[in-house]
């Protein structure tokens, strides 16, 4: 019986993580800059990764479903690194143009070749994730890589605001 308490534990304890990450509370409760802080904050404590930002072009009056992508590209980009990338820093910086949120997320990883991207898509369904989130908010996406050379992404997307 204390297996099975056991497991109905760790079932639940997984549940709440998931339910946590679909809609993270402190992006509801304390905004979008202070979910990443706490996101950054996360994986910092958890991994040898340092990583600096500066996050005030995303301002707190977007739109919820912006909010959410942000955020979740964000995360997307610092799992693809800790993942894959064996860097050792990541910057992710913001700046406001033309009515429009730039988001750079760039590491000092080993960085890949891109044609492999189409060949062996399933292998980056965290890319493929980031274009459609980008795709849905009417943004622009770039990604510029190379074999030793780290990563770049770059985000385009309109900063709709509540009205």
């Amino acid at each position: 019986q204390t297996d099975l308490i056991s497991s109905v534990d760790e079932t639940i304890w997984e549940i709440r993580n998931i339910s946590r990450d679909l809609y993270p509370s402190q992006l509801e409760k304390y905004g979008l800059i202070a979910a990443v802080d706490a996101l950054i904050d996360r994986v910092t404590e958890n991994s040898d990764i340092f990583i600096s930002h500066d996050l005030e072009a995303l301002g707190e009056n977007l739109q919820d479903e912006t909010k959410i992508n942000f955020y979740r590209i964000i995360q997307e980009c610092i799992t693809n690194s800790l993942k894959y990338s064996e860097a050792t820093a990541l910057r992710i910086s913001t700046q406001v143009m033309n009515g429009a949120i730039i988001l750079t997320i760039q590491d000092n990883g080993k960085g890949f070749d891109k044609s492999v991207l189409s060949a062996e898509m399933n292998q980056y369904a965290g890319i493929l994730n980031m274009e459609e989130r980008v795709k849905s908010l009417l943004g622009k996406f770039e990604l510029e890589t190379s074999p030793g050379n780290g990563t770049k992404y770059a985000f385009t997307i309109p900063a709709k605001t509540k009205l």
